[in-house]
Order: C-alpha cells, then sequence, then structure tokens
C-alpha cells in the first residue's frame, strides 16, 4: 500500500508539473502570436467620438448604411470613417483618411 500510495503522489506531481509548464509554454506562445500579429496591424487612429458616428451611421446613413440583411461593403465602410473625419479639424483630416484606407486595406487583405 506504501508503494501504490508513494506512486500515485509522484504521478500526480509530474502530472501537475508538466500541466504547469504546457500551460506557461501555451500561453508565452499564445503572447508571441499576438506580439507578431499586432506589428501587422496598422493602429486606428479614429477617436471615441468618430466611433460613435460610425456605428451610428451604419444604421442611419442614407448613402452608406448597411443593406437589408445588415451586411456593407468595404468601400462603404470607407466612407463611414471619412465622413466621420469630416467633423475633425482640416489638419487632422488627411492623416485620419489616409488611416481609414489603411484600416479598410486591411480588412479586405484579411477577407
Amino acid at each position: 500500500m506504501g508503494y501504490l500510495s508513494h506512486s500515485n503522489t509522484v504521478t500526480m506531481g509530474t502530472l501537475k508539473w508538466m500541466y504547469d509548464v504546457y500551460n506557461c509554454e501555451q500561453e508565452q506562445w499564445v503572447q508571441a502570436q499576438e506580439t507578431e500579429m499586432k506589428k501587422n496591424i496598422q493602429p486606428l487612429l479614429s477617436g471615441d467620438t468618430q466611433l460613435g458616428m460610425i456605428c451610428k451611421d451604419y444604421y442611419r446613413n442614407n448613402s452608406f448604411c448597411k443593406d437589408s440583411d445588415g451586411n456593407i461593403n468595404l468601400w462603404k465602410l470607407y466612407n463611414l470613417f471619412t465622413d466621420a473625419n469630416k467633423s475633425r479639424y482640416i489638419d487632422n483630416f488627411l492623416g485620419k483618411s489616409v488611416n481609414a484606407y489603411e484600416f479598410v486595406e486591411q480588412i479586405r487583405f484579411a477577407l
């Protein structure tokens, strides 16, 4: 009985160690993958106000809103971004428009 009890303890300790090592390595791998993916993603420069306008206009904009199925094409999405950027100062408009274009292009490449 002593051998079985000792063997069980060693096995449980080994399994716990393997579990801890696997989880640690898995978390590190996931973090490395996330870091690598973030390097390839341009930051979205739109602020809260612009994102709120984009979300609102997704439903209400007469020219660029979603269709009856809830779908939107990338051209309309880009126009929602540029329309929201019109409320910005003129010196920020061009940079925000370029950023919107890059963001939509990344979505296009991902699809």
